[in-house]
């Protein structure tokens, strides 16, 4: 439910964080993979939607550090991305990933979310969901 305020604009983000949400205990392994989709999809839509320039060959690592994209987007939030990035990376590559890898990462996400609805979806601060993951 806490990715529910990206559904209007974005829902297939809204559906990426709800899986994640849902399976971050149980499976954390397949939440990383769908958060790395959520984070992809957000850096692509940024670069859609900014019209940064990009090479047709560039992966997600290739995009974060570049400067166009680092000159647009906080520091604070390149690292949200970045950490997100290589989780979803070692639980789809490597298969080895805790519930509280997942944990912390979903928070990174939802933080991530949170940014992008105020900064380009028009969203109001008041009305993100206030959230706290744990491990149960």
């Amino acid at each position: 439910m806490n990715f529910e305020h990206l559904r209007n604009q974005w829902p297939e983000l809204a559906e990426l964080g709800a899986f994640a949400e849902t399976y971050a205990v149980s499976d954390p392994q397949s939440a990383l993979v769908k958060l790395r989709c959520y984070v992809e999809k957000i850096v692509g839509y940024l670069y859609r939607e900014l019209h940064l320039p990009v090479t047709p060959n560039a992966n997600m690592y290739d995009k974060l550090v570049s400067g166009s994209f680092t000159s647009i987007v906080d520091k604070t939030i390149v690292d949200k991305f970045h950490a997100v990035r290589r989780g979803g990376n070692k639980a789809a590559h490597e298969g080895e990933v805790s519930q509280y890898d997942a944990i912390w990462l979903l928070e990174e996400s939802y933080f991530i979310g949170c940014w992008l609805y105020v900064a380009y979806g028009e969203g109001n601060r008041k009305r993100l969901p206030n959230v706290y993951y744990t491990c149960k």
